[in-house]
């Protein structure tokens, strides 16, 4: 067997809207190009809802001390010690922790991109109109990518081989892979990998891209083989 042309590799989330443009007679070459070319540009930072990544919070001084943990549990669930998670189809897409040892009160609320940072600050004015704000930043990821760089170097380098950083290392791994079965996950169309496991006509998409995942275990990396005996493959 021969193969005429070239070979273009593309991410597993990329292939729906690959196979979408080779069946339509409308896509002309300089599309086709143009989407098989984008794994050249430079990354593009988003979040699930393809809106640019922003880490954005805000600070209010609360004044409706006696009903914004009532409304608030009413709009985004019961809170945990004062922190309340905006999920939606299991992914968090915001957090609003209350601290009442201040006088007045403050409420802090945090979001990765801006239209859901603009609904949680909403959410805080109509819960409590005369909220005051009083301070808030947005800061575009790759700016905070920048810094991080900046700081790459520790002044003490990181010994993963300490039983204590071993720990946390662990345990941090161990927490989110926990979580990941159950996260909407891009290049699986947005479904879950556990949803995935369990739908013949997903199943090779969630093993690719397990696959596609280092498969030797090492500190600070998610175990595949723990991935998929959780998810039963």
């Amino acid at each position: 067997m021969q193969i005429f042309g070239g070979i273009e590799p593309i991410e597993p989330g990329q292939r729906g809207r690959l196979i979408e443009l080779l069946d339509s007679e409308s896509t002309d070459p300089e599309e086709l190009v143009e989407f098989l070319s984008a794994r050249f540009a430079p990354p593009r930072l988003v979040t699930p809802d393809e809106h640019p990544m922003v880490a954005c919070r805000a600070v209010f001084e609360v004044s409706d001390t006696a009903g914004i943990r009532r409304k608030l549990s009413r709009r985004f669930g019961a809170a945990d010690a004062d922190r309340w998670t905006w999920t939606e189809q299991g992914s968090v897409l915001g957090v609003l922790n209350l601290a009442r040892n201040t006088d007045p009160w403050v409420l802090e609320v945090e979001a990765m991109n801006e239209p859901r940072f603009e609904s949680l600050v909403d959410a805080v004015g109509a819960a409590d109109p005369g909220a005051r704000l009083r301070e808030q930043t947005r800061t575009p990821a790759a700016e905070l990518m920048a810094q991080a760089q900046e700081n790459v170097l520790p002044t003490h380098p990181v010994d993963p081989e300490d039983p204590a950083i071993a720990t946390a290392l662990y345990e941090h791994i161990r927490g989110y892979e926990q979580q990941w079965p159950d996260e909407a996950i891009p290049a699986l169309g947005d479904h879950t990998p556990r949803e995935c496991a369990a739908d013949p006509t997903r199943r090779d998409d969630l093993i690719r891209l397990l696959d596609s995942f280092p498969q030797q275990e090492r500190p600070g990396a998610m175990s595949v083989r723990r991935l998929r005996e959780a998810l039963g493959l």
